[in-house]
Order: structure tokens, then C-alpha cells, then sequence
């Protein structure tokens, strides 16, 4: 639809449907009278009313040019015609949309010629992610170590077998999830990207196919993180996790249910709306697809701030932007980053 917003108003739809019958009559073998030769509206559109018709007493032109339209069995039936086609119209066209979905390069592309924001904002989101993260690592994990009662020479990266570092890791990421979203609504939140479509959502399509291609490729995502991490990758059996939690306390239990309920459904929505939802669109202005997947990837894992994780975490970031390009859907990055992480904290037990 390539209409401004002034003309998608409900009161200009009827002076547009006016315009069609006059213009779709002539097609469908319609003989208007000539009493409806066109003529202009108050609102300077074509109208096929009546010369002769006395204005109706309406409470709006809209509702006028309405009954006007109603009063003549020609522009009725001309009408129901066009509206017919219009909707046929609509359905091939979501039909299509979703029978293509596996194919999603070329509407990435038109979201990026959607974008509203420059190149301005884009450093400037990326400038204020960074200072914000910094900010959280230098300011924030400091003073929740201390609160959380750590000895500062424990890491930050071990695994969450403890309340306190499962408590520890999701308070962290809220405060880094409040930065990320904060800085880009503050940045793009005047442009209204969700009714521009920028960030795409459908729950039909294919999308759950692509998802489930990907994620063929964890066990080797897997490999050059245990490789990276010095660790040699384990093939561990699906029983090892009632096990593990049956050893736990009610208290671990808990926080471990916590943890593993943020870093499977939360993290990944907001990480996913950030780095593919905008990075790869606003990229994507300048530079061709793969490069932007690329690019995001790198911003991802760089963000993470964690060097022996920076190789797996860009290989992962090109799979999933992969994924958002080929289904141009946000919601196939954020299943897939959710199986990922399900993925690892299973492998990880």
C-alpha cells in the first residue's frame, strides 16, 4: 500500500473507492448515467454522485459521498466487484508472502530501504551500547560481587551450579537487557519502527523449518567452543541432568529454574530485537546482506566481552543472522538463540 497516511484516514477511503468505480467501470462493462459524470469534491478527489441529488444530510462528507455511492445499483454493484478483487488481491499476496518464506532476502531488503534512522544514529546506538555495557562490567558486577558476598577471585564465567552465581548471572543480564533497550528506544523510539515494520513478526510460514536446519549445526558451534575454552567436547547422555538435579537443594533448584527459564525465553528476545532486529536492517542500508550478518555477528560476540568465546559466539551470530535473513521473520533468531542455549546449558551440566 503506497499510500501517505493522510490518504489511509477513513475519511478519504470512500472519495478512493469514488475514484476506483470510475476508473474500473469502463472494465466491467458498466454503463454509468450520465447524471454521475465525474466531478470534485470538497476534498478534491473524483466523485460519480449525482448532479442532481440533493445533499443528504450527513454528519460527515465521508458519510455523504457514502450514501451517494449507495444510491446508485451501478456504482453498488461496481463496488462489490472491486472489493472482491481487492481482497482476492490481499490473499494471494499473503499467500505468496508465506509460501515464499524460506526466501527472505529480497523483503530484508526493503525493511532496510524502511529504515528511517542514517548511519548518525547507528554509531550512535552502537557508541551508547558500548559505554552502557562498560558501564555494567566496570560499575555494576563489581558492586554485586560484593553484595552477593563472591571472592573477587572468582570468575565470572564458570558455570551457575550456585544460587548465589545463578542470582548473580540473571541480575546482570536484566541490567545489561535495561541498557540495550533503554539506549535504542531512546535513539529510534521517535521513527515508530514497529509500525514501519521494522522488526517483522508472524507466527505462519516456514520459518519453524529454518529454525530446525540450523540447529544441525550446534554440535560443531559446540566443537570450536570446547576447542577455544581448551576443553575437550564431551558427548554427555540425556539422563546426566535429572541426575545432576536431583542433587541439588530446594534453594538451588529454584535458582537454577530461574536461571535457566531468563537465559531460554528472556535473553534471547531482547538480544535478537537488538543485534538482528536493528543491526541487520540499519547494516544493511550500506552494505550487502552478508556483510551486515557478518558485521552484527562480530558486534555480538564483541559485546560478550569474553576473548575465548569471541570465535564460537560470531560463528553463532552468523548462523542466527543467517536464519533472521532467510525467513525474514525475528521470530526464527530468538527460537533459535533459545535452542542454543538449552542446547549448551544441557552439554554444560
Amino acid at each position: 500500500d503506497s499510500r501517505s497516511d493522510e490518504q489511509r484516514k477513513p475519511g478519504n477511503d470512500v472519495h478512493l473507492v469514488d475514484a476506483m468505480v470510475l476508473k474500473m467501470a469502463p472494465r466491467l462493462a458498466l454503463r454509468l448515467p450520465r447524471s454521475c459524470a465525474p466531478r470534485r469534491c470538497e476534498h478534491g478527489r473524483a466523485s460519480i454522485a449525482p448532479r442532481s441529488a440533493a445533499k443528504p444530510k450527513a454528519k460527515s462528507p465521508a458519510a455523504g459521498a457514502c450514501a451517494h455511492l449507495k444510491a446508485l445499483p451501478e456504482s453498488r454493484r461496481a463496488f462489490a466487484v472491486i472489493r472482491r478483487r481487492l481482497r482476492a488481491s490481499a490473499d494471494s499476496r499473503g499467500a505468496h508472502a508465506e509460501a515464499s518464506d524460506g526466501g527472505g532476502k529480497e523483503r530484508v531488503d526493503e525493511i532496510a530501504q524502511q529504515v528511517p534512522w542514517g548511519a548518525k544514529t547507528v554509531v550512535q546506538v552502537l557508541v551508547l551500547w558500548i559505554a552502557g555495557f562498560c558501564w555494567v562490567g566496570g560499575v555494576c558486577v563489581p558492586v554485586l560481587f560484593q553484595w552477593f558476598g563472591f571472592n573477587q577471585q572468582q570468575g565470572l564465567m564458570q558455570q551457575a551450579i550456585h544460587w548465589k552465581q545463578a542470582c548473580f548471572t540473571v541480575t546482570v543480564d536484566v541490567i545489561e537487557m535495561c541498557v540495550g533497550l533503554g539506549v535504542l528506544y531512546a535513539c529510534v523510539g521517535r521513527y515508530k519502527p514497529l509500525r514501519n515494520g521494522i522488526f517483522p513478526t508472524r507466527l505462519r510460514g516456514r520459518w519453524p523449518l529454518a529454525v530446525l536446519l540450523c540447529c544441525t549445526v550446534f554440535p560443531l558451534v559446540q566443537y570450536v567452543a570446547s576447542a577455544c575454552a581448551g576443553v575437550p567436547a564431551a558427548i554427555k547422555s540425556p539422563l546426566d541432568l535429572p541426575r545432576e538435579l536431583l542433587k541439588l537443594s530446594p534453594i538451588e533448584m529454584s535458582s537454577q529454574a530461574l536461571f535457566m527459564f531468563w537465559t531460554t525465553c528472556m535473553s534471547p528476545i531482547w538480544e535478537e530485537v537488538l543485534f538482528r532486529g536493528f543491526l541487520i536492517p540499519s547494516l544493511r542500508r550500506y552494505v550487502p546482506t552478508g556483510a551486515a550478518v557478518v558485521a552484527s555477528a562480530v558486534i555480538f560476540a564483541l559485546l560478550h566481552f569474553s576473548m575465548h568465546r569471541l570465535l564460537p559466539l560470531t560463528l553463532l551470530g552468523v548462523l542466527i543472522g543467517f536464519c533472521f535473513t532467510s525467513t525474514n521473520n525475528l521470530l526464527a533468531p530468538i527460537a533459535l538463540h533459545s535452542l542454543w542455549n538449552i542446547f549448551a546449558f544441557l552439554t554444560a551440566v
